[in-house]
């Protein structure tokens, strides 16, 4: 019995022995298995983050992360009428006396005074010779007069007031009529573009093409080339390219940049035009009289892109 009893209490100690050992190899093989896990984390957090770089790479090359594209189409429907009373071309009227007076020095090639056929008379005894180059003088003086005190001076010329009271021989006159355009249909498309050259530096364009139905030009609405009857419509130019109808092509209507952050400091420096294209200045021409003008709007939509 005694010796049953030995063997029993041996085998629970050397059972009660040997636990502390597997419990310290399971231990161990855990701490195995973390730090391997632990290592295949930090690698996938490595491959994250090469992945992000790769794609912040593949982005910044990307169109739209330095480029932006947008615009506008417009379709437009007028109605243009006006009422112009009679008077004097004197673009016309230049250019029949120049033609009067180069085929009577060419009949006559004189420079005796009083030769001229339309000039040789008092007061001023002109040769055909000095008829044409007084005429060719008159109108570059009168072309120089830009402001009021020089057409003020021009006209006090004893000279140029004979030549002025002279030139009514050759006037060209244009009568009363009622120039109209009953249907005008035009298409204006806007091509904005916005892009960021550098960090600092943006770039912004916008280029408008502005047409008439049928047609590459701007005689639809200024007279065809003729004596502009509408005072805002007296012909395509840098101030109102791209908001008078003309051709397909797209013009530039605007392009500037914009320079932020100078020096790391709140600075910012933009090369912006005036707005010199937004209302037309230009008033309607010397030689014409309006005594009534229309527009009558008729019916517009647009489409943002």
């Amino acid at each position: 019995m005694k010796r049953t009893t030995r063997k029993i209490l041996t085998g629970a100690v050397l059972l009660g022995l040997c636990q502390p050992l597997a419990a310290l190899a399971a231990d161990q093989e855990l701490q195995k298995k973390v730090d391997s896990l632990e290592k295949e984390l930090e690698g996938l957090k490595q491959q994250m983050k090469d992945a992000d770089r790769k794609v912040d790479r593949v982005e910044g090359k990307s169109l739209s992360k330095w480029l932006t594209i947008g615009g506008d189409y417009r379709f437009r429907v007028d109605s243009l009428r006006g009422k112009t009373a009679a008077y004097t071309d004197v673009n016309g009227t230049f250019t029949n006396a120049q033609n009067a007076l180069q085929a009577d020095f060419f009949a006559n090639p004189s420079t005796a005074a009083g030769s001229s056929t339309y000039f040789g008379a008092a007061p001023f005894n002109m040769s055909t010779a000095g008829a044409l180059t007084a005429l060719s003088q008159f109108q570059q003086s009168m072309n120089a007069a830009t402001t009021y005190s020089q057409a003020a001076a021009f006209m006090t010329n004893p000279m140029n007031a004979g030549l002025v009271q002279g030139l009514g021989q050759f006037a060209a006159q244009v009568p009363s009529f009622k120039p109209k355009n009953d249907t005008l249909y035009t298409n204006r498309f806007g091509l904005d573009l916005h892009a960021k050259a550098t960090q600092d530096v943006t770039v912004n364009v916008r280029l408008l093409a502005y047409k008439t139905f049928g047609s590459q030009d701007d005689s639809a609405v200024t007279n065809g080339g003729s004596t502009p009857f509408f005072a805002d419509r007296v012909g395509v130019f840098d101030g109102t390219l791209g908001h008078i109808p003309s051709s397909g092509f797209l013009d530039v209507d605007r392009a500037y940049a914009t320079w932020s952050n100078i020096a790391d400091q709140p600075i910012w420096f933009s090369g912006r035009p005036p707005p010199l294209h937004r209302r037309s200045t230009v008033q309607p021409a010397p030689q014409q009289r309006t005594s009534r003008q229309r527009r009558h709007p008729g019916a517009a939509g647009r489409l943002r892109l």
